[in-house]
C-alpha cells in the first residue's frame, strides 16, 4: 500500500489574442479518481485543475479559464445493491420502466452497455460525459435500479436495508457503540 497518491489537475491553455478582445482562456481538467485508488494508498491528494490565463485583446483581455475540482468517480449503486442486479438486460430493463427510461437506452447501448450491473457500476461523470445522459436521466434510471433491487430483496425474503443507527439497534436488538 501506498502512503501518497497525489494527483494534480490540467493547466488550461491561454486564449487567443484579438485587436478587439482577447479570447477567453481554456478549462483545466481535474483528475478524477477511481474508488480502487482510495483502497491503495493511506492518503489520496488530488489537486484541481488550472485554468488558462485570459487572452490579450486591444481594447479588452479576455477571460481566464476555469479550473475543475479532483472527482472520485462512485458508482451508481453500491456493490451492495449491484449484486442483487445479477445479470439483467439492460434492454429488458428499460423496456420494463419505459415511461422513464425510454430515451436513454439507445444512449447507453451505443457505449457498450448491455447489463443493467455495468451501468449501476458506473459513475455519473460517466455516464454524462461519455454517454450524454443527463442530471435527470441519471437519477431516473438510479432510482429505477434501487426499486427493482428492493423488489428482488422483497422476492428473496431479505431483510430491508438499515438506514440508520436507531433501526439497526432496534433491529439487532443491542447496543451499538458509534
Amino acid at each position: 500500500m501506498s502512503d501518497l497518491i497525489r494527483m494534480e489537475g490540467g493547466k488550461g491553455g491561454p486564449g487567443g489574442a484579438s485587436p478587439n478582445l482577447g479570447g477567453q482562456g481554456g478549462l483545466g481538467g481535474g483528475p478524477q479518481f477511481e474508488p480502487a485508488a482510495v483502497k491503495l494508498t493511506k492518503q489520496l491528494v488530488g489537486i484541481g485543475g488550472a485554468g488558462g490565463a485570459g487572452g490579450q485583446g486591444g481594447k479588452q483581455g479576455g477571460g481566464g479559464g476555469l479550473g475543475e475540482t479532483a472527482n472520485l468517480l462512485l458508482p451508481l449503486l453500491t456493490v451492495e445493491e449491484i449484486k442483487w442486479l445479477g445479470r439483467k438486460s439492460l434492454k429488458e430493463f428499460c423496456e420494463e420502466h419505459q415511461e422513464e427510461l425510454e430515451d436513454i437506452y439507445p444512449m447507453l447501448k451505443s457505449q457498450g452497455y448491455r447489463t443493467v450491473a455495468a451501468v449501476a457500476n458506473a459513475s455519473r461523470t460517466t455516464l454524462k460525459d461519455t454517454c450524454g445522459l443527463g442530471v435527470g436521466h441519471i437519477d431516473e434510471l438510479k432510482t429505477a435500479m434501487q426499486a427493482w433491487v428492493v423488489k428482488a430483496q422483497e422476492a428473496a425474503g431479505a431483510p430491508p436495508p438499515m438506514a440508520n443507527t436507531k433501526t439497526k439497534k432496534k433491529m439487532l436488538g443491542k447496543k451499538m457503540s458509534r
